[in-house]
């Protein structure tokens, strides 16, 4: 998955294990305009890559949606 966030000029990807069903993932925060990677924060939960997922960033926090079937789920992480 990748997603651009403009505000901030960031591109980001998460990158899974690999893993069959839920793996583990990280994103990797890149800066847009030099491709250098700035950043790679763990995620906590596991990652399902056939369930939706959505990502937001605003400074130092990322939101992660995530939806199971009917079911949403939201983590937060702050950056520090």
């Amino acid at each position: 998955m990748v997603e651009y966030e403009d505000e901030l000029d960031l591109l980001a990807a998460v990158v899974t294990d690999g893993g069959e069903g839920e793996g583990r993932a990280r994103i990797q925060l890149y800066d847009n305009q030099s491709g250098q990677l700035l950043r790679r924060a763990a995620l906590h939960e596991p990652w399902d890559e056939t369930f939706r997922h959505d990502l937001f960033f605003e400074k130092d926090t990322i939101v992660h949606l995530e939806q199971k079937n009917t079911t949403f789920c939201c983590h937060v992480y702050k950056l520090s």
